[in-house]
């Protein structure tokens, strides 16, 4: 019988050993240059996920909930800001309501009212 645990710890153990090290710091730098562009926050949650998973930053951590906030759209973040009080505090709540806001914003431009 094997300890799932044991597993995890060989597998993360052995990428740190054998990463391409200039890999990393590259989606590094693009996830510190990553911005939303126009109105697709989908595309924007996505590659910040998948940037993030390359460099394995934790999602929990301040840092990386303040880069996503860091690349969103301004309008899309005053948005999220104005209609949540208090501001979200998890990675997880941000991709929510920056989706929710977003929504908002292309029903407003839908009905001809934005």
């Amino acid at each position: 019988m094997s300890d799932p645990q044991l597993w995890t710890d060989f597998e993360r153990a052995f990428k740190d050993v054998f990463t391409d090290q200039d890999a990393k710091l590259a989606a590094y730098q693009e996830l510190h240059s990553l911005r939303m562009q126009g109105s697709d926050i989908d595309s924007y949650i996505a590659k910040f996920d998948h940037l993030i998973s390359e460099v394995r930053h934790n999602p929990t951590d301040i840092g990386v909930v303040m880069m996503f906030r860091e690349g969103l759209q301004p309008s899309l973040l005053r948005e999220v800001l104005l209609h949540n009080v208090p501001a979200p505090t998890t990675l997880g709540v941000w991709k929510q309501k920056a989706r929710e806001r977003q929504m908002v914003y292309k029903e407003l431009w839908n009905t001809g009212l934005q």
